[in-house]
């Protein structure tokens, strides 16, 4: 028994001396013993190897420039596009007594991480077509270009022009704003393409950084707005909404209070008369009332989910809570009426930019555009888009 145990401690330390030395060949001892064989097999407890995502290489975000090699296509549901930027190149630039020329990055810095309403969701199945640069017509502000998602049928570049931009499931545009991209780190490499390729320039970087760092935009910019029809998702249980107008002079904060409630100081913190939440976006009034006058109204374009009056709630009810395609309506109280009218009035929401709310004259400044044809005029059965999303989409900024 003593000469059996010698052996098998023997053989022990020699499977443990092969296994610390990453599996060199076993000693002609241990291979006529079956125990230090069973002592290699995996433990079922260990977690397997995690599976890597697939990394899309992208050499160039002009549209002109796109090539085959640029495509990314995805087989499954994925949470994030991992991307690695090949044109990015450093600003760093080499000593003055050698050539002067950009030094590339690490392949590290070169990748970024691209999510869908902040990893909330997961890009679908199929979805295929190019990264690119959205660079804003002259007209508007280059303080508004963002990077954007064109959806194609094919590989081939030129399929692009007939391509539609990637859109969240409620309609809103999947993009990453100039703002954002100037003033978090994690892209600093869309910076590096963005500058040399031209797309942006310093100074135009230099100014998105200080607004989004001053404003702290990264979570949210649904509610950024430069221009007529472009989609935004409201709450109607929110007291407040904040807006924020883009412009050649920088952003210009805006809160709106009790959208579809009285208005008034003492009564912003009233309970709401709707819950529910939609996709809205501004547009200019057509009312013969609002004729000659620069006057902004609420679209309703989606109801992304059910509308209705608040239990909470124990005002008036004789109005049609919001619905599809409608404009906004706001309650107003009779008691300034000398002689009130039986029925609440609901008047239509509404602003006139040249004598409230200034900050919203950009909108009329960048009339056309965006085009209302270029609205989503239906979304067909895409799926409605999860309640982590909308709080995310909508929470104050």
């Amino acid at each position: 028994m003593r000469i059996l145990r010698t052996t098998l401690q023997r053989n022990l330390v020699a499977s443990g001396d092969t296994h610390q030395t990453g599996g060199r060949p076993l000693s002609a001892d241990s291979v006529s013993d079956p125990l230090p064989t069973l002592l290699n097999i995996p433990r079922a407890s260990e977690p397997a190897a995690p599976r890597r995502e697939p990394v899309f290489d992208v050499r160039t975000l002009q549209r002109e420039k796109l090539t085959p090699d640029d495509h990314i296509a995805l087989g499954a549901n994925r949470r994030a596009i991992n991307v690695r930027l090949c044109g990015a190149l450093s600003l760093q630039l080499a000593p003055s007594h050698t050539r002067s020329f950009p030094i590339p990055l690490a392949p590290n810095a070169r990748k970024v991480r691209l999510c869908p309403g902040g990893s909330l969701e997961a890009f679908s199945t199929g979805l295929k077509g190019f990264l690119y640069y959205w660079s804003p017509p002259s007209r508007l502000t280059p303080l508004a270009g963002e990077v954007r998602f064109r959806k194609t049928s094919s590989a081939d570049p030129s399929s692009f022009a007939k391509g539609v931009d990637y859109r969240l499931p409620m309609g809103v545009l999947w993009r990453i704003p100039l703002l954002p991209i100037a003033s978090t780190e994690a892209y600093e490499p869309l910076r590096n393409v963005l500058l040399s390729e031209h797309l942006v320039n310093t100074a135009t970087l230099a100014r998105a950084r200080t607004l989004g760092e001053e404003y702290k935009l990264q979570r949210n910019m649904s509610r950024v707005v430069h221009s007529f029809y472009q989609p935004f998702v409201v709450d109607l249980c929110q007291h407040t909404h904040t807006f924020y107008f883009l412009g050649p002079q920088g952003l210009h904060h805006s809160e709106f209070w009790n959208l579809c409630s009285e208005k008034g100081q003492d009564l912003r913190h009233d309970v709401q008369p709707f819950e529910g939440r939609l996709l809205c976006c501004f547009e200019p009034s057509k009312h013969p009332r609002h004729a000659r006058t620069r006057t902004v109204v609420i679209r309703v374009l989606k109801a992304l989910s059910p509308v209705r009056y608040s239990e909470r709630y124990h005002g008036a009810r004789n109005m049609t809570p919001p619905r599809e395609g409608g404009l906004l309506y706001s309650y107003s109280s009779t008691e300034q009426y000398e002689h009130p009218p039986k029925m609440a009035p609901w008047r239509l929401w509404r602003v006139n930019v040249d004598r409230y709310h200034s900050e919203m004259k950009v909108l009329f400044d960048h009339q056309g555009v965006i085009p209302r044809e270029a609205l989503p005029q239906r979304l067909g059965p895409a799926p409605e888009p999860s309640a982590r999303l909308l709080d995310y989409l909508t929470k104050d900024m």
